[in-house]
């Protein structure tokens, strides 16, 4: 009566420590865990555990962040501003080593600085125990920028602030910007007034007032809006004005801000008398041999047509030809009377225009155009393509152009005779675009007529140097040497096919079925050579099917087995497969895939397998439990399997052991290795496996039988459990009813403290117990 009594009171007194068990989380299997903060947790009648301990401790630093930012950044102004580490959940974390974060500004003309903003800096520094970093920052570009902040080491999350604007700094200077140079008087332009700052920026928060004004006050002559104007937000720094002179003669725009000494102006401004609209050019032809001189004469002409007698503009002249011949920039003077010649030429062949525009006022322009033939016939080049360096084997196009002086195709016909240094070299023609002149071509020669453009291509099986001597017999001829090297692993040659078959799509069954696949690289002449070593060969393929591992051969080629474990969804349509090299496909000659392909044979396994419990038709498993399991491995075919693999996927169960006849069997490849399969054999095989602590699990396991190479021979066979939940009656009062998973391993643990066998007693020092 008093030993009883004594557990009982036993197991009353620990559970009075659970409370400071449960803040223990890192000493239970498992992976204890505290119920959310806040909601009590039932541990006996009229007892609730609140586990609100507060704010958790901050965690190590994750990431960070930038804080306590200037607002707004101001151009030219150095602001401080604070780096803070974090953890994962944003509270504030302190470095524990040395941490360097490196800073940066997505402008060039941003800089951070240490404490008074002397010194630029990229490198901010967090000693142990430091959590948070002041630094300055200074940028002269008042457009948005982003500061980002990163670990030089990594392992912390970068942070990155913006973008935000750069507010521009204090009025250091008004501009008038935009009026043109020269003008006829009366005539009405735009213009603007700009405010920036000391950095150049554009001061888009001024709203100042400033005065507007011109030089000439004669009638005729003034500015809009009229003076004074005061600037508004939606300006932006930027007003927008008109002005017109009537005095002719050099003249000035001025600006100046009405409260500060800030002033702008725009001078030597030209105002003219003539009234010129466009330019127009007299004698220029329809067309014209490139390179030909043209003489025309060009002339200033009014909105009438008339000639602008007083036009006293500078002339520039540009074409889209990139080889005409221009005249440069010319000044018109009184003398000219608004008309003067100029010379120029073109050189490529098309149609092109000469364009003349007045350098004050580009819009006061004219033009001409002509159709530009090509020159006399004076050269042919050829260009090997893609060069003059190849590999055997390979085809080299030497493409032929006939061209002009200003290298213009000339499509008339030309003759082309085209030959080998040596008549022995071992090149041979390939193809080529030429009219072949009536006796053909002679040993290692091709006589043929160029029109404009043409080609021939070459190949040679051998490594050499060949010289191509092109002439046309008469006036001109070249040399071209190409260099056919050693001939190079061409994955385009490679070839992909099937150990001893006799199908072009051979059939596969499935789960017993196997071909054998020969991978076979190949250089550019088509002869096998080993793989290069940075070259790594794999298969991938339509689903179900499953490769060996690739094995290399003495004479170079791989061998690689084809399986199919299970019958493919998609029925009986043949199923692809394609090598890579480095997990690129390999690609043959005209840019599709290199393949092979298996026509699927869906017959079942010659292997059953099943899987029982033991009890059998065990429906339910408690968490914790350890439930026995018997799967039986049955051959009823007449192949013989030297070896086998077990495979195994359980959900919330850990498999603990599998035996064969009371030995353990070894893991690989994710298996357990099963001895020879005989036919007509079968293996029993028993297995272990303990429930995970989840309350609510749905536990169950899927167990079938695969090759050595882990490649499946049958059907997967599965076995699930209804959740059950778990009771626990502790004893000395308590009450039996559901309790959180989190605290089963702890009852069980408490439990098996409490309940001692009837022969237990106190161990002495030293004392050895054998099970």
């Amino acid at each position: 009566m008093r030993q009883a009594l004594s557990r009982r009171l036993r197991t009353c007194y620990l559970l009075l420590l659970i409370p400071a068990l449960l803040g223990y989380t890192g000493a239970l299997a498992g992976g204890l865990q505290l119920p959310d903060a806040g909601v009590p947790t039932r541990i006996d009648a009229g007892v609730d555990l609140n586990l609100d301990g507060g704010l958790p401790e901050p965690g190590a630093p994750a990431r960070l962040k930038f804080v306590d930012m200037p607002a707004p950044l101001v151009a030219g102004e150095c602001q401080a501003m604070t780096v803070e580490l974090q953890d994962s959940s944003g509270q504030p974390s302190t470095a524990s080593t040395d941490t360097w974060v490196v800073l940066s500004s997505s402008h060039s003309t941003g800089h951070f600085y240490g404490r008074g903003c002397t010194g630029s800096t990229t490198m901010l520094l967090f000693g142990p125990g430091s959590t948070r970093q002041q630094v300055w920052y200074s940028d002269t570009l008042a457009t948005d920028v982003s500061l980002d902040a990163s670990a030089s080491g990594g392992g912390l999350a970068s942070d990155t602030y913006g973008p935000v604007p750069v507010q521009p700094g204090a009025l250091k200077s008004l501009k008038v910007e935009g009026f043109p140079f020269t003008i006829p008087a009366l005539e009405e332009h735009p213009f603007s007034v700009v405010a920036y700052d000391a950095f150049g920026n554009q001061k888009s928060d001024y709203t100042g007032q400033v005065e507007v004004w011109l030089d000439d006050t004669s009638a005729g002559a003034g500015v809009l809006p009229a003076s004074p104007y005061t600037f508004t937000a939606q300006d932006r720094g930027r007003a927008n004005f008109t002005a017109r002179f009537g005095v002719t003669g050099f003249h000035v725009i001025y600006a100046k801000d009405h409260a500060a000494p800030v002033t702008g102006l725009q001078g030597e401004i030209h105002v003219l008398p003539a009234e010129a609209v466009r330019f127009e050019f007299w004698g220029v032809p329809q067309s014209v041999q490139a390179g030909s001189t043209i003489t025309a004469h060009l002339k200033a002409l009014d909105k009438s047509g008339n000639i602008a007698a007083g036009y006293l503009g500078k002339v520039q002249f540009t074409s889209a030809d990139p080889k005409a011949r221009l005249p440069g920039a010319v000044q018109f003077t009184s003398n000219d009377g608004g008309m003067m010649y100029v010379d120029f030429s073109f050189g490529t062949a098309g149609t092109w225009s000469l364009v003349a525009s007045d350098v004050a006022r580009p819009q006061l322009q004219g033009a001409a155009s002509t159709e530009v033939l090509p020159a006399a016939f004076e050269r042919i080049v050829v260009t090997p393509e893609p060069s003059d360096l190849v590999v055997a084997c390979t085809e080299v196009k030497l493409a032929l152009k006939a061209l002009d002086h200003y290298d213009n195709i000339v499509p008339e016909a030309h003759l082309v005779h085209i030959c080998t240094e040596l008549a022995t070299s071992s090149v041979t023609l390939v193809e080529n675009n030429l009219s072949l002149a009536a006796s053909g071509s002679v040993a290692g020669c091709l006589e043929g007529t160029l029109r404009g453009t043409g080609y021939v291509k070459w190949r040679n099986p051998q490594p050499e140097l060949v010289t191509f001597v092109l002439s046309d017999k008469a006036s001109w001829n070249t040399a071209l040497r190409v260099n056919w090297g050693p001939p190079t692993f061409s994955p385009a040659h490679s070839t992909l096919v099937f150990q001893n078959k006799t199908l072009d799509v051979p059939q596969l069954r499935s789960f017993v079925g196997q071909l054998g696949l020969w991978f076979e690289p190949r250089d550019t002449c088509g002869s096998l050579v080993k793989l290069p070593a940075d070259k790594v060969l794999s298969f991938t393929g339509d689903a179900p099917l499953f490769f060996s591992a690739p094995v290399e051969q003495q004479d170079g080629r791989w061998t690689v087995d084809v399986r199919l474990p299970q019958c493919p969804t998609t029925g009986e349509q043949p199923l692809r497969i394609f090598p890579t090299l480095n997990q690129e496909p390999v690609l043959k000659p005209d840019g599709t895939k290199l393949k092979q392909a298996v026509q699927p044979v869906c017959l079942p396994s010659d292997v059953r397998i099943s899987l029982r419990t033991e009890p059998e038709g065990l429906k339910q498993v408690a968490p914790g439990a350890v439930v026995d399991f018997v799967v039986m491995v049955q051959n009823m075919g007449q192949e013989r399997f030297l070896q086998g693999l077990l495979m195994v996927s359980a959900k919330d169960l850990t498999l603990l052991e599998a035996t064969l006849d009371g030995q353990p069997l070894a893991l690989r490849k994710g298996g357990f290795v099963l001895p020879e399969l005989a036919p007509g054999a079968t293996l029993t095989i028993r297995a272990k496996a303990q429930a995970s602590v989840s309350a609510e699990l749905s536990a169950g396991a899927s167990v079938w039988y695969a090759n050595a190479e882990g490649a499946a021979l049958t059907e997967r066979v599965d076995l699930a459990f209804e959740p059950s939940a778990g009771l626990v009656d502790v004893g000395c009062g308590c009450q039996a009813g559901p309790l959180s998973s989190q605290l089963l391993p702890l009852l069980a643990w408490l439990a098996a403290l409490s309940h001692a066998r009837a022969r237990s007693r106190r161990v002495r020092r030293g004392e050895r117990i054998d099970p």
